[in-house]
């Protein structure tokens, strides 16, 4: 075992644990709270914060890997290129499959709420040929303090799962699992998480358009 997995190694299991039930249940076993025709958005409680858990649900024909490239920021990705809220991201520390990032949004609502900035430990496992899913949570990094200028924000176990359907169409499962922090009510922030989860899908669908 390597030093990022030895440090980390009950972090790692917690998240995968979590996210590979939650995200492998089927979707009855979720609220639906939002549907158009690009994708949906469900919740359920969660186990470990007050409020819920959400996932957003959509599909993509850019093949598996692309899939995948898609969601993560460089160079393991291109988030960067379609997510209009993500001001940078850092990794950290990387051991094969298992990267620590550090990622940074943008200030919102014209600097009324603060920017975010969030330290997390991400792994990605392929279970099949057909079948990928990437597990994570927020770890503790006293080599980057906090900045006065940012919320540092806590994500708990949250991933992605990536099933493909036939050929190059690939089902993704993106789950959100996220205290922000600071002084927004939880209930402003859940009250606004679906419509934000429907505007990045159509981000990346727009971006895709582009190639």
């Amino acid at each position: 075992m390597t030093e990022l997995r030895s440090k980390y190694s009950k972090e790692i299991q917690d998240a995968k644990s979590v996210v590979t039930e939650l995200l492998l249940e089927s979707d009855d076993q979720w609220k639906m709270c939002k549907e158009w025709a690009n994708g949906s958005v469900y919740y359920r409680k969660s186990p470990s914060m007050s409020g819920h858990i959400y996932k957003v649900v959509f599909e993509l024909n850019i093949g598996l890997e692309k899939s995948i490239q898609s969601i993560y920021p460089a160079p393991r990705g291109f988030r960067e290129k379609w997510d209009p809220n993500l001001e940078r991201s850092v990794i950290l520390k990387e051991d094969g499959e298992s990267w620590l990032l550090l990622s940074v949004t943008k200030p919102a609502m014209s600097g009324l709420i603060a920017g975010r900035e969030f330290i997390d430990l991400l792994t990605l496992d392929r279970l099949s040929l057909s079948r990928v899913i990437a597990s994570g949570k927020s770890v503790e990094y006293p080599e980057i303090p906090k900045k006065s200028e940012l919320v540092r924000g806590y994500n708990h176990p949250c991933g992605t799962l990536w099933e493909v359907i036939s050929g190059n169409q690939v089902r993704i499962s993106v789950m959100y699992h996220s205290d922000i922090g600071g002084r927004v009510p939880r209930r402003l922030v859940e009250k606004a998480l679906p419509s934000v989860m429907q505007s990045d899908v159509e981000a990346l669908l727009n971006y895709l358009k582009t190639l």
